[in-house]
């Protein structure tokens, strides 16, 4: 059983151990209550049912109850009976008895009184904390019908299709779920994503498991949730696609391996343009000893250190020829070169400065990559709202379109 599960499960014992401690004072009260109303041969034996109960003295209870039940019964007779063995059987954590018994009392709903714990949310959560599955979606599918945005109840209801294996059942209910807290600006629960997702995986169906891991991402930004997205989405990514790829692993903590550290520094330092960058990220392997970390690879990783540490102070002492270069170039592309290095050394008000004159002078044949960097410069000052407008105008590119649209995600985290 998965933690989710386990917790939810925990969740609807503890609601039914709940209903009985609500129960025991009824039962005791009503039964002093009713004295004169029961026929002494019913009232008699079962008052004193519940006094044995009360002294863990169960089977004397059980039997004292099948004393009464011997007699000619009114209808509410029978539910009072009901009523005792219920209070019995949930003190002896019979579930499954007890499941019997608040059936049987939910047939005569005229003696459950207002705010009665017995109901069709108890019964679906006890149902549940027993695993019988196929009950707990009857009485949650029952609840719904006049509580149809009760949220514990609709996690139930999919957790339960789930552990029969409906899948398409629960997909169905968390999905629905999940737009209705969407539709009025809630945040879904985790819980709910997660098995969504889980559904979705099983049915074979990636286009809604992409969609509920993106909002596993901007909800519930945990790495391996990133991890899990940036892998499924740049599937096949190479050259710029994949060097944007590695730069969001690198933002939220999922550049894991050497090869990886190694494959994103060199391509920086060497390709495209960032040698600042290339440091920082080859310092960083380091410092987390994923770089350098054993005798095999050490002597090749420094080699790469140092080689980042010269590109980078070579990059910076150009800035003043780059500079009046790009204030000659017509066509922007020096402008986002130098517009590039700032990034790379995290200069990002210079560096935006830089693309927004590359792409004034309307001369790019690399546009959307200069756009997505200046959206990401744009969400490393905290103009959040700025760099998903850059963002969006570089989504629909057929190559840098979808790791663009990954960094409007983050840009909500």
């Amino acid at each position: 059983m998965s933690a989710k599960f386990s917790a939810f499960v925990v969740t609807a014992s503890l609601a039914v151990s709940g209903a009985m401690l609500c129960l025991a004072p009824q039962a005791a009260t009503a039964q002093q209550k009713d004295a004169k109303a029961l026929n002494p041969k019913v009232g008699t034996p079962l008052q004193a049912a519940l006094a044995a109960g009360k002294n863990k003295q169960f089977d004397v209870a059980l039997a004292k109850v099948k004393e009464a039940d011997a007699e000619k019964k009114t209808p509410y007779e029978g539910y009072k009976i009901n009523e005792t063995l219920a209070f019995i059987y949930g003190a002896q954590k019979d579930y499954p008895k007890l499941a019997s018994i608040y059936e049987k009392m939910l047939e005569t709903p005229q003696f459950l009184g207002e705010g009665s714990p017995i109901n069709t949310k108890t019964l679906a959560q006890l149902y549940a904390s027993i695993n019988q599955y196929p009950k707990a979606i009857e009485y949650s599918k029952r609840w719904l019908q006049d509580k149809p945005n009760d949220a514990e109840v609709l996690s139930m209801l999919g957790q339960s299709y789930y552990q029969t294996k409906d899948y398409k059942s629960c997909k169905e209910t968390m999905t629905s779920a999940i737009a209705g807290v969407e539709k009025n600006g809630g945040k879904p629960a985790e819980g709910w994503l997660l098995f969504a997702r889980s559904c979705s995986d099983a049915l074979g169906d990636s286009a809604t498991a992409a969609q509920v891991l993106e909002k596993l991402c901007r909800s519930y930004p945990k790495p391996e949730v990133w991890q899990s997205y940036i892998r499924s989405m740049s599937r096949g990514s190479a050259d710029l696609p994949g060097f944007h790829w590695a730069r969001l692993s690198n933002e939220v903590g999922v550049l894991k391996d050497a090869e990886d550290y190694s494959n994103f520094a060199q391509q920086a330092m060497l390709v495209y343009g960032t040698p600042s960058e290339a440091l920082r990220v080859v310092e960083q392997g380091f410092k987390k000893q994923i770089l350098g970390a054993d005798a095999k690879t050490k002597v090749r990783h420094d080699i790469l250190l140092t080689k980042a540490k010269e590109a980078a102070l070579a990059d910076k002492a150009k800035w003043p020829q780059m500079a009046a270069e790009a204030e000659q170039d017509p066509t922007g592309a020096k402008s986002a070169a130098m517009g590039m290095s700032y990034f790379g050394a995290e200069q990002w008000d210079q560096a935006i400065a830089y693309f927004d004159k590359a792409l004034k002078k309307g001369g790019l044949k690399d546009t959307a990559n200069v756009k997505l960097t200046l959206g990401i410069a744009h969400l490393q000052k905290g103009q959040r709202d700025t760099a998903r407008s850059e963002f969006k105008a570089v989504s629909t590119d057929p190559v840098l379109g979808k790791v663009a649209s990954a960094w409007t995600i983050r840009s909500y985290n």
